[in-house]
């Protein structure tokens, strides 16, 4: 089930309607995806403590970039305190199910999409990372 805090007229309330849809036991009937568009670890933390809250669980199977619409965007969440660190630290405390592989193999897979798409004129490039 795919989310984001600005889905549905945006504030949350696509992922409230989630929340309260996968009440009764359907929760651990589904993979539960949101999206984050924090670029920095402190707004990405606050976002996914949100995100929980809203979709009324305690764990999200797999967080995601979103926005990805600017070429320094993929620099920004793999940065030194970037959004990245925040996924990572969701992780370990047990918020989310992404794994820790190395950014390294990411970030030039990220690099090489955005090259490929602006060179075709696209101007946004959608980013979902499992990190597995």
């Amino acid at each position: 089930m795919d989310n984001s805090w600005d889905y549905n007229n945006g504030n949350g309330q696509g992922e409230t309607k989630m929340g309260k849809a996968l009440r009764d036991g359907y929760r651990q009937k589904v993979f539960l995806m949101t999206k984050v568009d924090g670029r920095t670890k402190d707004l990405a933390a606050t976002q996914i403590d949100e995100s929980l809250k809203r979709l009324e669980t305690d764990h999200i199977d797999l967080l995601q970039f979103h926005e990805t619409i600017r070429m320094e965007d993929p620099d920004r969440f793999f940065a030194p305190g970037g959004a990245l660190e925040a996924f990572q630290a969701a992780r370990k405390a047990g918020k989310s199910a992404i794994s820790d592989s190395p950014v390294t193999k990411i970030r030039p897979f990220t690099s090489a999409c955005w090259n490929w798409r602006a060179g075709r004129g696209f101007t946004s490039m959608p980013c979902c990372f499992p990190l597995t």
